[in-house]
């Protein structure tokens, strides 16, 4: 017996959220030239797996998700969505939510659904509405951090929910990540960012044994599926991250890339045809609710655009990438949070009172677990908006507001 009345509701967010068109532009990179979403789709209804890196925060790209989503399931009715926002230990709770068994709240909360649910949930709820299979693809948060606080691969070896097989190699992507993290280029002796970056490849390495696990059994049945992978951009762009692990594993699988950028100006000179096989342009704005809503408490991909913030923010005038203007003690602490080494003079942090030997603790609203989860919340934030910081300065909580400057990169 179908699911009448939980059905009945879901129709009718669907119906709300479907008359909130958003304005976007997207480039194929193979033309060069901007298509419609339906475009998009049509483009990529051969392929086995479509990856939608997203900006976390964005309204209008989670709304290109949702019509991408419905476009293409018109032509592939076998459709499949992977979530990097659902972590591989609550895939019961997410199967028993799209039956129906599950009231949303119990579910936000034993799901331990992001903060910005409102973005993911008309996709789920079009997912429930037409009876396809939501993956729980990530690392649980809990694993993931055994190994960023320096406990390595041996500490979740065994473990069933995380990916069988996790190699690291310090390449591009290792590239990238430290100077996502550091706005600077590694350098050969500096390891401080061995166990963060292998948390990050874990989560990109057990997203991708996700994905292919499914398809394999899937095709064992006869089914072939598309799965469309919903994650931060940072695990799909330029094909690397969870997308060259997918590869890896399975490389005869088609696979096609859409990457998201914010832009002031909705421009194809805008894109970058490296990027992905197809470049979404947004405007930079603020989510309708509140920039640093968007960013869930457990810590995900450390960056959400191409370009990411750094941790150590230079002149407050140069670019328009948020920063609070300090350097972290990259030794840290067994505490949650950010340790701050120094302050630069004149800059948001300064101006706000925090010290060289504070731990920063809470920025926005969200709690900090370390560094990874800093820079997300910082993404997330706009230049000039004045937000709430608290501190831990020896045995004292300090309470603080800091308004959000400008970094170098």
């Amino acid at each position: 017996m179908r699911r009448t009345a939980a059905r009945t509701a879901i129709l009718l967010g669907l119906l709300s959220a479907a008359g909130c068109s958003t304005p976007h532009l997207i480039v194929s990179r193979i033309t060069g030239s901007s298509l419609d979403i339906t475009g998009v789709a049509a483009a990529c209804a051969g392929e086995d797996v479509v990856f939608f890196g997203e900006e976390h925060d964005s309204d209008e790209c989670h709304e290109a998700q949702r019509q991408f989503i419905i476009a293409l399931h018109k032509s592939r009715p076998d459709l499949v969505i992977s979530m990097e926002m659902f972590e591989r230990d609550v895939q019961e709770q997410l199967d028993a939510y799209l039956a129906g068994k599950l009231p949303e709240k119990e579910f936000r909360e034993t799901a331990r659904a992001w903060q910005n649910w409102h973005h993911y949930r008309p996709i789920v709820q079009y997912a429930a509405m037409h009876d396809l299979p939501v993956i729980a693809a990530n690392a649980p948060k809990e694993l993931v951090q055994k190994v960023s606080r320096g406990g390595g691969l041996e500490a979740v070896e065994g473990e069933d929910q995380v990916a069988r097989e996790v190699l690291a190699p310090k390449d591009e992507y290792y590239s990238s990540f430290v100077r996502a993290m550091t706005g600077e280029d590694p350098t050969e002796d500096d390891e401080r960012w061995d166990d963060f970056y292998t948390a990050q490849v874990l989560r990109d390495e057990t997203m991708a044994e996700s994905i292919t696990d499914y398809l394999s059994a899937a095709h064992r049945e006869g089914r072939k599926p598309i799965v469309v992978h919903l994650c931060g951009n940072f695990h799909s762009a330029y094909g690397r991250g969870t997308v060259s692990r997918v590869i890896r594993r399975s490389p005869d699988l088609s696979v096609k890339v859409i990457a998201t950028s914010s832009v002031e100006e909705l421009r194809v000179a805008a894109a970058d045809e490296e990027l992905g096989d197809f470049h979404l342009l947004v405007r930079s704005r603020p989510s309708s609710e509140g920039a640093a809503a968007a960013h869930p408490s457990a810590t995900s991909d450390p960056v959400h655009q191409p370009a990411p913030p750094p941790v150590h923010e230079q002149e407050e005038e140069a670019t328009g990438r948020p920063g609070l203007g300090f350097m972290p003690a990259y030794d840290g602490t067994d505490l949650p949070g950010v340790s701050v080494e120094s302050v630069r003079a004149g800059g948001p942090a300064a101006k706000a009172g925090i010290e060289p030997g504070d731990l920063i603790v809470e920025l926005a609203g969200e709690e900090l677990e370390d560094l990874i989860a800093y820079t997300e919340i910082l993404g997330g934030l706009r230049i000039g908006q004045k937000v709430e910081v608290s501190v831990l300065r020896g045995d004292q909580r300090v309470e603080l507001e800091v308004v959000v400057g400008r970094s170098n990169r």
